[in-house]
């Protein structure tokens, strides 16, 4: 009966060069923010006070608006974040005028949105991969006659005996029956020599036999192997929000309002309505809104 080989797939690895690109074009706005921050800079060091606020209006005016309809969409989702302090801070400055603070806001808040989104897809693109290359097919050996028969991996019961050719990949955990065995682990664990082991040690699933043929002992069902554990952490990974993000999110409101009082009980105690948008741009989050997404991005 023939066989099939289960390998993983070979894909080309995009480079460092073409996701750059890629990143680029997908954040067009963080990019418009850029040259609108660096613009800003030239103007206000050569005194081009009118020049710099026509581009601060423009660049935030955008800003703004393309985050309040973002803003709008997430409180009908029953969602309420960080963002609406930004906002009412970008307001605030160019109320006083102070358009490079609003600019510097407008960055952290647009690249922060650019590093979460960068994250999510390279989590999905991995995601994708650890997916593809599972095991789909196992070589068992008939009790009785010997044969070898190919049989879906849902199909392996424990205390199947299964034959796994050279390059296949381990489709359950098991005992190795073989007198010996080399396998490539670096998929699962990270190590990049291939392990040595003799008969009767575990080996496990989502590894590759980089060696000759060799016979093992499911020891268990495909859904409680290694492989099937590393998918599913891997899948609730993606779908969750780090605990800084959960905390933000949870104390948005109350720190929203407790900065706006304090905003406006620094405009009344001075008299001057700068003080109240020095309170506000001091109080948002920038550093939250960058180091969420890098840390998640990391993880």
């Amino acid at each position: 009966m023939p066989t099939q080989t289960i390998a993983s797939p070979t894909r080309e690895a995009p480079s460092s060069t073409s996701r750059a690109v890629e990143f680029l074009r997908r954040r067009k706005f963080m990019i418009f923010v850029i040259i609108g921050l660096t613009a800003g800079l030239v103007l206000w060091a050569t005194g081009q006070t009118t020049a710099l606020a026509v581009t601060a209006y423009l660049v935030l005016g955008i800003v703004i608006v393309v985050t309040a309809i973002d803003m709008v969409r997430d409180l009908m989702r029953g969602h309420w974040g960080l963002d609406i302090l930004a906002v009412i801070a970008m307001i605030a400055t160019l109320a006083v005028q102070e358009y490079v603070a609003g600019l510097i806001i407008a960055l952290m808040l647009t690249g922060g949105e650019a590093l979460e989104d960068l994250a999510a897809r390279r989590a999905s693109r991995e995601l994708d991969q650890l997916m593809s290359r599972a095991p789909a097919f196992a070589q068992r050996i008939h009790p009785s006659t010997g044969e070898v028969e190919s049989i879906t991996i849902d199909e392996v019961q424990v205390g199947d005996e299964l034959l796994v050719r050279s390059s296949e990949i381990l489709p359950v955990d098991g005992e190795l029956l073989s007198e010996h065995a080399t396998i490539d682990e670096s998929s699962v664990t990270g190590e990049p020599i291939p392990v040595s082991y003799g008969a009767g040690d575990h080996v496990l699933s989502g590894t590759v036999n980089g060696t000759a043929s060799f016979t093992m002992r499911a020891q268990k069902m495909a859904a409680d192997s290694n492989y099937a554990s590393i998918v599913r952490l891997v899948e609730r990974a993606v779908e969750s929000h780090a605990p800084m993000v959960r905390l933000a999110d949870r104390y948005a409101v109350p720190f929203t309002v407790v900065a706006l009082l304090i905003a406006g009980f620094a405009w009344f105690l001075s008299g001057d309505p700068v003080r109240f948008a020095e309170v506000l741009v001091v109080a948002t989050p920038c550093p939250l809104l960058i180091a969420a997404p890098v840390a998640f991005m990391g993880a």
